[in-house]
């Protein structure tokens, strides 16, 4: 996005809209207040675990709970900064139905149109999970370096046995959810049932942790409903965001989208090659057949890997002070049009970074007295920015001030 965007009259004036109009409603605290919190559980240290940690329940009560390994230090930093919202944020309408699919198993489904820009689930992860465990827990094997097959089974073996721990902690509806759950991944499910299960449906999470400690090189968690949705490079058309001021997962549409459609995400970075995007499913062990992998060329991987650099070119073209020629702005649209038509075709008007092209084409409308397809753009621009990752960027300032 443009430097400096988000501090613009304009986006303050579309995130403050967005704050005040989302559709949520609060479930109440006090049926809950009595509730008895469920205990850390320490995971110790052995011949193979060098460090440390704990197995804690985020938030401590409430109607949704997740179970976190991680240690004390970045669990009393999460509580401390926990919102109270944290327990009682919900959509109010549900608009999506489990359902089968003809080749990709469970999927998940609109039952009822659902609006550009619309949040339209809201939830706490079942697991949150460190990135890399063997760097999390210092996990040693003594005779093998950290990249062998010995030292990489270990971890695996460590992982699927604090997973056992983790599950027995769930409440027997959060079990029942986790173990519904795809297990087909790397991990081999027949050996490591639950870190299979775990590695095929998680999703990166934004965790802060408190300055100068990095615990296991960032986090993973595994959604509820969200994990049921699949994947595709082309045809997502929602986006998550993970809010760890409320530990929420939400997601929203990125287009409209019609009753009977399929909900889908899409796992990998949209902004590389049809060959990273395939490595990046590995774990997962399938092969996306969507349109934008199986005709990709090195034309479409080149859109894709310029994506950002050319949109936020764009901006600051359009952002340049003082009067323009009409003709030169006319060459500029249709230019950017075609930019905009290549984008759309290989999907990439799902990524919120595509704001920055209608937030140029509302210039270029504006300065030739295009009301209607300015005020179209306008509308364009100010869903974008009622995405919850644009208003939490929004909150925490500038680059370089996002710890907390």
């Amino acid at each position: 996005m443009q430097k400096g965007f988000l501090n613009s009259k304009k986006a303050r004036k579309a995130l403050k809209k967005a704050e005040s109009s989302t559709e949520v409603t609060g479930s109440s605290a006090s049926a809950l207040a009595n509730e008895a919190a469920l205990p850390d559980e320490v995971i110790e240290t052995n011949e193979v675990v060098k460090r440390a940690g704990i197995i804690t329940t985020i938030p401590p009560k409430g109607p949704q709970t997740c179970q976190m390994i991680t240690i004390p230090a970045v669990k009393d930093f999460i509580l401390k900064h926990l919102s109270v919202l944290a327990s009682s944020r919900t959509v109010s309408t549900v608009k999506y139905a489990v359902q089968d699919t003809a080749d990709m198993g469970k999927g998940l489904f609109a039952t009822s149109a659902i609006s550009f820009a619309e949040t339209f689930l809201l939830e706490k992860p079942l697991i949150v999970f460190p990135k890399n465990m063997g760097p999390a827990f210092s996990i040693s094997r003594p005779g093998h370096s950290a990249s062998s097959d010995i030292w990489t089974t270990v971890c695996l073996d460590e992982s699927e046995k604090m997973l056992e721990r983790v599950v027995e902690r769930m409440s027997k509806e959060d079990r029942e959810e986790f173990e519904a759950l795809c297990d087909d991944s790397m991990a081999d499910p027949g050996k490591r049932p639950l870190l299979s299960r775990m590695l095929c449906n998680t999703l990166n999470l934004d965790i802060i942790e408190p300055r100068g400690v990095s615990f296991g090189e960032g986090y993973v968690g595994v959604p509820r409903i969200g994990a049921r949705m699949n994947h595709s490079c082309s045809g997502a058309n929602v986006v998550f965001d993970f809010d760890p001021e409320t530990f929420t997962l939400s997601y929203t549409a990125t287009r409209d989208i019609k009753a009977g459609d399929e909900l889908f995400l899409s796992y990998v970075d949209a902004t590389v090659t049809v060959a990273q995007r395939r490595e990046g499913m590995l774990a997962q062990r399938f092969t996306c057949a969507c349109s934008a992998c199986t005709n990709a060329t090195p034309k479409t991987d080149k859109l894709r890997l310029e994506f950002r650099a050319r949109t936020d070119l764009l901006a600051r073209v359009c952002m340049e002070p003082g009067p323009q020629p009409p003709i030169q702005t006319q060459a500029w649209l249709a230019t950017t049009l075609r930019m905009k038509s290549e984008m759309e075709k290989e999907g990439l008007d799902n990524e919120p970074h595509f704001l920055q092209v209608w937030y140029a084409l509302q210039i270029m409308y504006g300065r030739l007295r295009d009301v209607e397809k300015e005020e179209m753009c306008k509308r364009k621009v100010e869903g974008f920015l009622r995405f919850p990752g644009a208003i939490k960027e929004r909150k925490r300032g500038p680059p370089g001030s996002r710890r907390m």
